[in-house]
């Protein structure tokens, strides 16, 4: 996202996805064949099995743990399209879109699951796009905040999670990741 770089689809292709990609089969294969040798009836390693692994790495079965090498291969996918964005937007119209974001991927599913009623007004936007969005504004846009004052707010919120645990308080909803007391600790943790 640094505005003196520049980042082509190409780049990220065939530089940045292309690493994670070989991550993903080098690690989740053998997780995989691990997962269907322990669940076969006969065990025996065989090449059908390896076949197997690879349609499991390909669409995340048994390999679930490795959700972020996924995940990481849509961010840089979508990286030059969010540099471009980023790069001719102005503070204002930067933090309107982040404060939107907030609203629509965060407050309102968690309200909807603390409710019970589905909430209507959805953006088609996954948490993963806004805390690279809100990396890269806090670390441009907002003067650092003194490091005691991040740690007071990280223990607060990992308080309010522990407390709403302990009183089976919505413990699920505001401790997913899409809640918005995870987002407000992950912006704590960009600025400490």
């Amino acid at each position: 996202m640094n505005p003196q770089k520049s980042i082509s689809f190409k780049q990220c292709l065939s530089k940045y996805c292309l690493r994670i990609v070989l991550a993903l089969f080098v690690f989740g294969i053998p997780f995989a064949m691990m997962r269907i040798y322990l669940y076969a009836e006969t065990k025996t390693i065989n090449f059908r099995m390896f076949v197997e692994a690879v349609g499991y790495v390909f669409t995340n079965s048994g390999v679930h743990h490795l959700w972020y090498l996924y995940t990481l291969i849509g961010i840089y996918l979508l990286l030059p399209a969010l540099k471009i964005f980023v790069d001719h937007i102005d503070r204002d119209t930067f933090s309107y879109t982040l404060i939107a974001m907030f609203i629509f991927v965060y407050c309102l599913p968690t309200l909807s699951d603390l409710i019970g009623a589905e909430i209507a007004f959805t953006m088609p936007l996954t948490y993963h796009v806004f805390y690279v969005m809100l990396g890269y504004y806090l670390k441009d846009y907002i003067d650092r905040w003194k490091t005691k004052y991040c740690l007071m707010g990280i223990f607060f919120i990992l308080a309010v999670f522990v407390v709403a645990d302990y009183f089976d308080f919505a413990s699920g909803a505001l401790a997913s990741n899409d809640s918005p007391l995870t987002a407000v600790l992950a912006a704590l943790i960009f600025m400490g």
